[in-house]
């Protein structure tokens, strides 16, 4: 017959609490992705309850694609994240994972100032603009730079100590994403925010569209890991090739005035 010694019960009974801790931390993320995705349907609602049609502002739903690619590829990209500093529960307001969590919280509010930057015509007029948007992408790519750098760059060691260490191999491996995509919107596209024609607008929000699309390919590395080379090559096309492609595309319409 067993017996729990006290400092055993004591060391189960902390991890249980950091457990439910660390849930409900993520249970509360979770809730503002839904709240945001669900704004997106009140935004929707709201453009046809004024007797609008999609079809004279397609910029209107080209706005909301983008939105809800944005937090539907972050809310998979956040969930499925193994860093370290997104995985603890939060110890108090002065350590590492509260950051995380502020982090996490501005995210998903510029999440909702795209779906609320989108433009409602008040009539057939067009009043179409991909200002807010381009803007509220960069300020997106910057955030995840800085969720990079803390989650994967700075390892706490001891939260009783603050011992800490750099770990520069994994920041690399997974850090230089978001500056890369950052670069690609500020040179390449946000040039195209001085027109207010609905079609330019129209095809900068697929621009962005397809930048996201391949931020999140170029995270997802165990795509070079995958044994079926068939399926490999299925998905490096799918989820690497067709962004960057479609990226170099809108950029040379832009420049050869096209667009």
């Amino acid at each position: 017959m067993s017996t729990s010694t006290p400092s055993n019960t004591s060391s189960t009974a902390d991890s249980t609490t950091e457990g439910n801790v660390a849930k409900l931390r993520f249970d509360f993320i979770g809730m503002m992705f839904a709240l945001a995705i669900a704004q997106v349907g009140v935004e929707l609602g709201e453009f046809y309850n004024q007797g609008l049609s999609i079809r004279d502002h397609l910029y209107v739903l080209t706005h909301l694609l983008l939105a809800i690619f944005i937090i539907s590829s972050s809310w998979i990209g956040w969930q499925k994240s193994k860093s370290k500093g997104n995985k603890e529960a939060i110890i108090d307001s002065f350590s590492l994972s509260y950051i995380v969590l502020l982090v996490d919280l501005f995210l998903v509010i510029c999440y909702f100032i795209i779906v609320k930057g989108v433009e409602k015509p008040d009539s057939v007029v067009q009043i179409a603009n991909g200002d807010s948007e381009v803007f509220w992408s960069l300020v997106i790519f910057g955030t995840y730079f800085i969720w990079d750098i803390i989650t994967k760059l700075i390892d706490i060691v001891d939260h009783k100590t603050l011992a800490w260490k750099l770990r520069w191999k994994a920041f690399f491996k997974r850090g230089y994403q978001a500056p890369l995509c950052f670069g690609i919107v500020y040179f390449l596209f946000k040039p195209m925010v001085d027109t207010d024609i609905s079609d330019s607008v129209v095809i900068l929000d697929i621009a962005l569209i397809l930048t996201f699309a391949l931020f999140r390919g170029l995270k997802s590395d165990h795509i070079f890991q995958m044994d079926n080379k068939k399926a490999k090559s299925i998905r490096i096309f799918a989820s690497l090739i067709i962004p960057a492609l479609g990226i170099v595309s809108v950029f040379l319409l832009n420049y050869f005035d096209y667009v």
